[in-house]
């Protein structure tokens, strides 16, 4: 970095112009006489700086979660095989995700510290986007040491765990049969019996993918995990509430995928002391489903709910039944009136079809004199006789 001499002969720093573009925190100036808009959780402060931009306030949950949903893109725009059309449609739609599914906007920090709304069809943005794809931002690139955290430019970043088979494959990692979950501390179809964790399963700090879990399943929190599951949840909320429940299923097994498989995530718990324990597969299961739920329809499902459709669907069953046995006696019934009156139902027909005759006046025959259908059983009530016209 160079510094120019006044006229004191003092050392000034550099303008602003002479700084690289990278993907770093810094903080935008407190300005009181500045009046800012209130940030939604989805909204992304950008500081443009020359030809390039810088995330604004590390603490700010929308620049979280717009530099996960960058991990996500990052694999697609890098592609070998693409094209520079198709690395503007993945930049496009980034900015889509932020803006329509998520109900974000992006911010531009100007030099007097105000903010300005951009466009989501700016070049700016768009070049903007298409540059942190590229680069990828440095807290998401994944290394070959394990989960850390380093000091860089005076910020604190947490670098992603290792995606190895060796963490995949580790005790710490994975924990088969759900051995360590609490009744405590999770819904209540992901609770079993549990056993005291050792000290070596303990875990002291999450890594930075893995989700923390709290009494009533994910945990709403800053930890870039929970925020990485949040983006993936809001992805996949729509087509949760379109589908069946087959595709529902599917769509729980492809996230559970995403977070333990492909990144070697994991759902912790916190303990009593502090330490944090690791959540079996089939729970983690179980909290994405809630978890997806939550996010489609605004609430969890709960164990009354379905005790409660259970009742419904066992009542309209036995209206069915009541219905049916009220058939069946029916038809019994109306064959020992006809057994008694003689007739054979192998052979008759059931109705007779009215049709103009002409009849005698004889006793009885005035019922027939009327245009209706005339059944069987009324037949013997009836001495007459016809003469078709």
């Amino acid at each position: 970095m160079q510094y120019t001499m006044n006229s004191a002969g003092n050392a000034q720093q550099p303008q602003a112009d002479s700084i690289p573009s990278k993907l770093i925190d810094m903080m935008p100036r407190d300005d009181a006489a500045v009046k800012h808009p209130q940030l939604s959780n989805y909204d992304v402060l950008l500081r443009t700086s020359g030809s390039g931009g810088d995330f604004v306030r590390p603490e700010s949950i929308g620049n979280r979660r717009f530099r996960v949903t960058l991990s996500l893109y990052g694999g697609r725009y890098a592609a070998p095989s693409n094209s520079n059309e198709n690395r503007h449609a993945v930049a496009r739609e980034v900015i889509a995700t932020v803006t329509d599914r998520c109900k974000g906007r992006f911010y531009e920090v100007q030099d007097n510290g105000s903010w300005e709304e951009m466009v989501m069809s700016s070049q700016r943005l768009i070049a903007i986007v298409e540059r942190a794809l590229s680069n990828g931002p440095s807290d998401y690139r994944p290394t070959t040491n394990t989960a850390a955290t380093v000091r860089r430019h005076g910020a604190l970043v947490e670098q992603a765990p290792a995606r190895t088979l060796l963490r995949s494959l580790s005790a710490a990692s994975v924990v088969s049969n759900s051995s360590h979950e609490s009744t405590d501390q999770l819904p209540a179809h992901a609770q079993h019996r549990t056993a005291t964790p050792t000290a070596a399963e303990a875990i002291t700090i999450p890594a930075p993918f893995d989700v923390v879990c709290g009494p009533s399943g994910i945990a709403d929190n800053n930890h870039t995990g929970n925020n990485r599951l949040a983006v993936l949840l809001s992805l996949r909320r729509d087509q949760y509430k379109s589908t069946n429940p087959n595709g529902r299923e599917r769509i729980v097994h492809e996230l559970t995928v995403t977070m333990i498989d492909d990144s070697s995530a994991r759902f912790l718990r916190r303990m009593a002391n502090g330490t944090y324990t690791v959540v079996g597969r089939d729970a983690s299961t179980a909290l994405i489903k809630d978890g997806l739920h939550l996010a489609a329809y605004g609430k969890r499902p709960t164990k009354r709910t379905a005790s409660r459709k259970r009742g419904q669907n066992s009542e309209v069953s036995k209206l069915m039944d009541r219905r049916h046995k009220k058939q069946i006696l029916s038809r019994l019934e109306r064959r020992v009136t006809d057994n008694a009156n003689g007739i054979n139902e192998s052979t008759a027909p059931t109705k007779l079809l009215h049709c103009p005759i002409q009849t005698k006046s004889v006793r009885g025959l005035e019922s027939l004199s009327s245009a209706r259908r005339v059944t069987f059983g009324e037949l013997p009530k009836v001495m007459s006789f016809q003469v078709p016209v």
